[in-house]
């Protein structure tokens, strides 16, 4: 019997037992699933957010006290002044540079990251100006109670609004009040896809020199700078001489700084990513085991149910292999079509989810290709059992019982 007419057999054969078949393959679907919802979301959230590294800030770096410094107390010498940052910006592969200042607080009782920021922010690109006006030159000083803060923030504290000349009241961790402030703009912030994923309070930008004096940082000194390169091809070259160049402002800790590209925060999503990735694939794994030993069941009830259909097909001179090869077929015939419809599910699912963060999903070709061969090979393993049963069946005793 040649391979055609077992395939045609083998899908008769299913056809006759349709919602039978359809419970045996739901463990493959939720696990296939599952896989391609979460690799699906994954890769359209890396994608959004390379989309908002815009030409400018993919050759941009962060400048920060390295982590195994930041309990130190640190000299006003470890830190940089207006005049260092601009002899920084005069360095002959640096296009811009910006400090910037954090202050943190409550707004009613949500967390508010005040930055301290200039207009250099939007001129460098981390930031783009979504509604209303930036800082005027007059209100750079501390005391404009001015702000813009992110998209996601204005629709969290007025939804269906308008933010701008609205206010907000402004009050410290012990619920001292600071001030009211007035919002005169909104912004998209780089990291507004991590925010929709990991929400993690209000982002708010106010004129450097006001953010100082709510810091106490009355002596113009910057942990936190922002700066851009003149060429993105070229990065990895331009922070080791960046490098060089701090390590002459601190020569007893010559990594006192820690230099990020501001791209790196694509591979902190992806780590997060990962992880909840390992954690899904967990789950499905053993939804598909599950799955696996389900089609394993059934095929073995088949092959109860079929005993004189296997006898008959030995006397008139089906042999051992042939089938072998027909209840193997069918098995992996149920792991395949369970693998597609898991594959449509899952992508149909994240579409959906997609559709609700503002995300386009991608379904990647090695996570489709993965689905194919995992579902492959279920149906290959958990079928050689029953199908080795019903090769070893004698024809006299198949029709014996009969």
């Amino acid at each position: 019997m040649d391979l055609l007419e077992i395939i045609r057999l083998s899908f008769s054969n299913l056809k006759s037992f349709k919602f039978r078949s359809f419970l045996t393959m739901l463990g493959i679907i939720m696990g296939i699933g599952s896989v391609i919802l979460i690799s699906s979301i994954g890769a359209g959230f890396e994608q959004n957010i390379l989309s908002d590294i815009n030409k400018n800030t993919k050759a941009g770096v962060t400048i920060t006290v390295a982590d195994k410094y930041r309990k130190i107390k640190k000299s006003k010498s470890d830190l940089f002044t207006e005049n260092e940052l601009e002899l920084i910006s005069r360095l002959p592969f640096v296009n811009k540079v910006a400090p910037r200042e954090i202050f943190n607080g409550l707004v009613g009782e949500q967390l508010i990251y005040m930055s301290g920021e200039t207009n250099k922010t939007f001129s460098i690109g981390a930031s783009e100006l979504s509604s209303g006006r930036l800082f005027l030159p007059e209100e750079m000083n501390s005391s404009s109670n001015v702000l813009l803060i992110d998209r996601l923030s204005a629709q969290t504290l007025f939804p269906n609004q308008n933010p701008v000349g609205k206010t907000i009241k402004l009050n410290s961790f012990e619920n001292e009040f600071i001030g009211e402030y007035t919002i005169i703009g909104t912004y998209k912030s780089i990291d507004e896809n991590i925010s929709k994923l990991f929400p993690y309070g209000v982002q708010a930008m106010a004129p450097l020199a006001h953010v100082d004096a709510l810091t106490g940082n009355n002596s113009k000194l910057y942990s936190d700078v922002l700066v851009v390169f003149k060429n993105e091809k070229t990065l990895k070259t331009d922070i080791e001489k960046l490098k060089n160049y701090l390590k002459t402002k601190n020569t007893q800790h010559p990594d006192f700084y820690d230099i990020k590209p501001v791209s790196d925060q694509i591979g902190q999503v992806s780590s997060i990513l990962g992880k909840i990735t390992l954690m899904i694939s967990l789950i499905a794994a053993i939804s598909l085991i599950v799955g696996g030993i389900g089609v394993m069941n059934i095929m073995l009830v088949s092959v109860n149910e079929r005993i004189t259909e296997i006898g008959l097909r030995k006397a008139i001179g089906a042999k051992n292999k042939d089938i072998l090869l027909q209840f193997l077929i069918e098995s992996m015939i149920l792991t395949v079509i369970g693998g597609i419809i898991g594959v449509t599910f899952g992508f149909l699912l994240a579409n959906l989810i997609g559709f609700v963060v503002n995300i386009k999903p991608v379904l990647e070709f090695k996570a489709l290709m993965t689905s194919v061969i995992l579902s492959s090979s279920i149906g290959l393993i958990f079928g050689i059992y029953p199908a080795r049963q019903a090769s070893k069946l004698s024809p006299m005793e198949a029709l014996r019982k009969e």
